[in-house]
């Protein structure tokens, strides 16, 4: 075989291999999202890498032989075999991290009165920590209640990381009524008592219960800023953090 003829054999093998790269890409964004090998990323990423690998092959053949065929087909099926196992892995991984991150995003139910224990996570202990997710009881069901007291709750947001599900709930004590203002504003006044309930997740047994009462509201202002159309503003004072953060301490972290 001429060199021109030769050069015109590789050309298609060499096309065929730039195959390779899209699949590539398309392998990582499998990597990053899939939850499940029958997605379309590993749909569109598998057939491209295939082409791409048997231009691989070609291209050896062409230029080795027997010999470039055998160690190109050897290449080609371990690459395969670690990119699948890589990637079942990784989706393996990923179902298990959302599973558990569900799992505990569900023990909103404790402060619905359901209470549904779960044995994968941490057990509660009286002298040790005890990583909490809160939730704040609310007219429209539970919410997460986070601010100062993140600190609390487990580092990776997973049920076998998590011992206690604590219950913050609200009653407002009106204070004062102001009025007077410009286009009949209204203005109330409220103290905002807490109440904090702790339930091991693991046994679901209450472990802790206790109210703390609001601080005073700021008073009202000669003039007050009323957002939108509404003419009625609420000012409200809610136990201070710092106290919050103090009194839980020992209880969930030591």
């Amino acid at each position: 075989m001429d060199s021109r003829r030769k050069n015109q054999s590789i050309i298609l093998p060499v096309v065929g291999m730039l195959a390779l790269f899209p699949g590539a890409v398309m392998h990582m964004f499998a990597l990053g999202e899939a939850t499940r090998l029958a997605s379309d990323w590993v749909y569109l990423s598998t057939p491209l890498l295939l082409i791409g690998l048997a231009s691989f092959i070609g291209l050896l053949r062409i230029k080795l032989g027997t010999a470039g065929l055998g160690v190109g087909a050897v290449m080609s099926v371990v690459g395969l075999g670690v990119l699948g196992f890589n990637l079942q892995r990784t989706i393996n991984e990923r179902v298990r991290w959302q599973t558990s991150s569900m799992q505990l995003s569900q023990t909103t139910s404790f402060c619905n009165g359901q209470i549904k224990p779960n044995p994968t996570a941490l057990p509660f202990t009286e002298d040790g920590t005890n990583p909490a997710v809160f939730f704040r009881v609310g007219e429209s069901g539970p919410s997460v209640y986070d601010d100062a007291l993140n600190r609390f709750e487990p580092a990776d947001y997973q049920i076998e990381k998590a011992a206690v599900v604590v219950c913050v709930s609200e009653k407002r004590v009106p204070v004062e009524t102001c009025t007077g203002y410009i286009g009949g504003g209204v203005v109330d006044r409220q103290r905002v008592d807490l109440t904090f309930q702790a339930f091991s997740i693991k046994s679901g047994q209450k472990v802790f219960e206790k109210r703390y009462e609001g601080e005073a509201p700021r008073a009202c202002g000669n003039t007050e800023k009323f957002y939108g159309k509404s003419l009625h503003l609420t000012i409200s004072g809610e136990p201070a953090k710092p106290s919050l953060v103090a009194e839980l301490g020992p209880l969930l972290a030591h």
